[in-house]
């Protein structure tokens, strides 16, 4: 699982492909980024829960087979064309409203 022992990393991490990737977001920031922040320490927890970070982690950002180096993130998008960032940055904007709009048909068809 990759796995960033400090902030440094971390943000030597973010600067190497985040900053350069389409899903990057100047207000939110990366989500996939977000989610190794909350939760990398805790994917070491013993149990279920720490197996199940663990292995959701890896699967956004994997480790290299020395298991020493966090590989490029699994939807890393880099930043080609500004037409197609923009389309993205909508594209990404647009889903919390159609999730929204799942949820109040699922709890009007209930």
């Amino acid at each position: 699982m990759a796995y960033f022992p400090n902030g440094t990393a971390g943000m030597m991490y973010e600067e190497e492909y985040c900053f350069q990737c389409i899903h990057e977001n100047a207000d939110r920031g990366c989500s996939i980024m977000l989610l190794h922040n909350l939760y990398n320490y805790d994917q070491f927890d013993k149990g279920p829960r720490g197996e199940a970070l663990k292995a959701v982690l890896e699967t956004l950002i994997p480790t290299d087979k020395s298991g020493l180096r966090a590989e490029q993130c699994s939807l890393f998008a880099p930043v080609a064309d500004p037409e197609a960032e923009a389309a993205e940055q909508r594209r990404l904007a647009e889903q919390p409203r159609k999730y929204a709009a799942i949820m109040s048909e699922r709890s009007v068809a209930a």
